[in-house]
């Protein structure tokens, strides 16, 4: 994403649903629930997401590579020695995507279940 004004409505539309999220169930949440708290258009929200389960689609695989990127990374950090380092970096990763990673686990919704991604790939 080269425009800037792309990856900053994009990261409202997230931030929104995430917040949402956190305080109802994804089935009671609409794609106005979400325009309305990331201060966006419906038209503006259609042109980066089908709908709402497009929008879960892409932060339960977003968080799954990210994910995955940082186990790498410190399995990496572990094989080379770094024992605690690894263990600080791991935990503050897990910190900073508190939210997210919460919200994402409480989804009832077989097909975007971050639990059952998890137990799919452990």
């Amino acid at each position: 994403m080269s425009d800037i004004r792309i990856f900053k409505t994009k990261q409202n539309i997230e931030n929104a649903f995430v917040s949402l999220l956190n305080e109802k169930s994804c089935q009671s949440i609409t794609v106005n629930d979400i325009c309305k708290r990331a201060l966006t258009s419906r038209s503006t929200f259609y042109l980066h997401y089908l709908d709402k389960y497009d929008l879960l689609k892409q932060l339960v695989d977003q968080q799954l590579s990210l994910f995955s990127e940082i186990v790498e990374k410190r399995f990496n950090g572990l094989i080379s020695g770094q024992f605690e380092a690894t263990v600080l970096h791991f935990y503050q990763e897990l910190v900073t995507r508190q939210a997210i990673l919460q919200a994402l686990f409480q989804i009832d919704e077989p097909e975007y279940n971050l639990k059952q991604f998890c137990i799919i790939i452990g």
